[in-house]
């Protein structure tokens, strides 16, 4: 059991790595990923160097533990919307969730992606990505028998197609419906995975 000073810390941690995140951000809003120093997020946050460093290796690991909670709450509200477990359901509700989430922050995002080291950013999402994929599919391989592709191509193949779209769709100036985009790749995620489960 947790005494109350234990749960203070929680919070306080909590609190300081949000202050953190939220700092980097803002800053991220109005400088490349490169030209922001340690300093700088510390002094947004509200926080000394030795705070952020008990928190955060440095800016690289921050940048990923952002990445990484976003995705990871997405992929936790996608399980959450595909109560059947299925995997197609999975996909659609996690497309339609970063489409939903592209559009309401559809400046803030293309900004952020552009002050940031788009390479570190897609690798982060592509190994997320791939991580899950594969553990999806493994567990319907093994339930309803052998694919005559290799799991590690069919998740290399979807999760590098999946993440070219968004990027395109990011730095381009190419204007698309939600209703489009979700129609797009809810028949892709179909078409794509129905024959392997």
């Amino acid at each position: 059991m947790q005494s109350s000073t234990d749960i203070t810390l929680d919070i306080r941690i909590i609190k300081t790595n949000k202050a953190i995140i939220d700092a980097f951000i803002e800053l991220l809003m109005e400088k490349h990923f490169k030209k922001i120093t340690v300093q700088e997020i510390c002094a947004n946050a509200l926080v000394n160097r030795g705070t952020f460093y008990a928190h955060f290796q440095d800016k690289y690991q921050l940048l990923m533990q952002m990445l990484y909670d976003k995705m990871s709450a997405m992929g936790d509200q996608a399980r959450a919307l595909a109560p059947s477990k299925s995997i197609i359901d999975y996909y659609t509700a996690l497309c339609t969730l970063t489409i939903d989430y592209l559009y309401q922050n559809d400046n803030s995002s293309r900004i952020k992606l552009q002050n940031t080291d788009n390479e570190l950013v897609f690798e982060s999402m592509h190994s997320f990505m791939v991580l899950n994929t594969t553990r999806l599919l493994e567990e319907r391989v093994l339930i309803k028998g052998a694919v005559t592709i290799p799991v590690n191509i069919l998740v290399e193949f979807f999760s590098g197609g999946t993440l070219a779209l968004i990027k395109w769709w990011l730095i381009s100036d190419v204007k698309i419906k939600r209703s489009q985009l979700e129609h797009y790749t809810t028949s892709i995620i179909r078409s794509f995975l129905t024959p392997y489960l």
